[in-house]
């Protein structure tokens, strides 16, 4: 008869390199996550920070401020107090605030033009220049005179005419004299135009 054979014990299958190398880093990382979080647990706090947050979690509403004796001022607000900043006059009603009485109007007397231009007493015609005759040139000129109040010219101004002849037009224009304008009874400075003719 023929004796049963023993089977022979197999060795255990042997994981892939990769499959391997992916269960050493996942036990590496997992007991990296637990040294750090004993670490977490044994570090003390730092003096203070209990209390700190204590104190922040459960803040103490602030002391309201004696209020004064009869006789006392009241205390004055600080700068930057929010309390002080909301009772100032920019944030009351504007309803109940005065209004300022608008500035009144200052009207200025306007002077009335002359009711009497002046009138002409004393005439005087400019002579002829030389050189003005001697080249020909003739025309008329014309003249602004500036009148006081009491009828002698202060300034003569040429508005227009030839410059060979205007020189001798504005001499002439400072020798005349003015019965002056007049406004109502007041006799008062004005203006005239004159003009000058020139013929050869």
């Amino acid at each position: 008869m023929s004796q049963p054979k023993t089977p022979t014990p197999q060795p255990p299958p042997k994981l892939a390199p990769s499959t391997a190398i992916l269960v050493v880093l996942f036990g590496l990382i997992t007991l990296s996550g637990v040294m750090v979080a004993l670490w977490v647990e044994n570090i003390p706090l730092r003096p203070g920070a209990q209390e700190t947050t204590q104190a922040e979690l459960n803040p103490t509403p602030p002391a309201e401020p004696p209020a004064p004796k009869a006789g006392e001022e009241p205390p004055q607000a600080a700068v930057g107090d929010p309390k002080a900043q909301s009772e100032t006059p920019l944030n009351k009603n504007w309803a109940e605030m005065p209004l300022k009485p608008a500035p009144k109007a200052v009207l200025k007397a306007v002077p009335a033009p002359a009711s009497q231009a002046p009138v002409p007493v004393k005439t005087v015609t400019p002579p002829y220049p030389p050189l003005a005759k001697a080249a020909k040139v003739q025309g008329a000129v014309t003249v602004v005179i500036k009148v006081d109040a009491k009828g002698v010219p202060v300034k003569a101004t040429v508005l227009e005419g030839p410059t060979l002849l205007r020189a001798s037009a504005l001499e002439a224009a400072k020798d005349w004299r003015f019965r002056p304008a007049r406004h109502g009874s007041e006799p008062v400075a004005s203006e005239f135009v004159a003009t000058f003719q020139f013929r050869i």
